[in-house]
């Protein structure tokens, strides 16, 4: 019994960041199609045309969701990679050390494609936190369409069952929906940010 409810849980925290995620990424699309407030942060026309084609694209219903999750174990090997001084972090830091490298898994990918990019994936950004005291550990969604843009939702559990959430669209020609499970591990631990990460296909509802 104690195994079925186990997996039982862990089928619900499953659930609710896939929800969560979906409602985040449906925020992103709004943000995407306001044409009024792309005009107030930009206005060239070679990222205009970009936000207005990610706008335009439906994004209720991804082909294929991969949930990541990242270990600690794993978050302190990528740290070692960059702090090779052996210099030790003060561990109330820690979470939000481990936040910024998550971000970061999605900046690297956008990189490869330019700074053009990196600026829009950063206008249509969002943040949102909500309950789930369930989610111990850092976890990744990633979001792949077959006619639209991959999307990738970072979750971050916080203090008191609460866990932030980040959205962020993948400008990334390399990304398909068509991608296997090892394509993508390798592809995410080959932005530095990400070492000896667990995958596994979510059931989409």
């Amino acid at each position: 019994m104690l195994l079925f409810g186990c997996a039982a849980e862990k089928e619900e925290v499953s659930t609710t960041l896939y929800r969560e995620g979906l409602e985040i990424i449906e925020k992103m699309d709004k943000i995407a199609e306001c044409r009024e407030y792309i005009d107030l942060v930009t206005s060239a026309p070679q990222l205009t045309d970009i936000v207005e084609d990610i706008g335009e694209k439906d994004y209720t219903k991804p082909n294929v969701v991969y949930g990541i999750t990242i270990t600690e174990d794993a978050m302190q090997d990528a740290l070692s990679l960059i702090n090779d001084s052996g210099v030790e972090l003060p561990k109330e830091i820690m979470p939000d050390i481990y936040r910024r490298f998550l971000s970061a898994v999605s900046t690297s990918l956008n990189a490869a494609e330019g700074t053009e990019a990196l600026a829009i994936t950063s206008i249509l950004m969002l943040d949102s936190d909500f309950l789930c005291e369930d989610l111990t550990e850092n976890t990744l969604y990633l979001y792949l369409y077959q006619d639209a843009y991959p999307v990738i939702v970072v979750f971050a559990p916080m203090d008191q069952g609460i866990v932030r959430a980040q959205g962020q669209f993948v400008i990334n020609k390399q990304f398909s929906w068509e991608l296997t499970e090892e394509d993508i591990v390798r592809m995410l631990e080959g932005t530095g940010y990400l070492s000896g990460c667990e995958i596994q296909k979510i059931e989409v509802p």
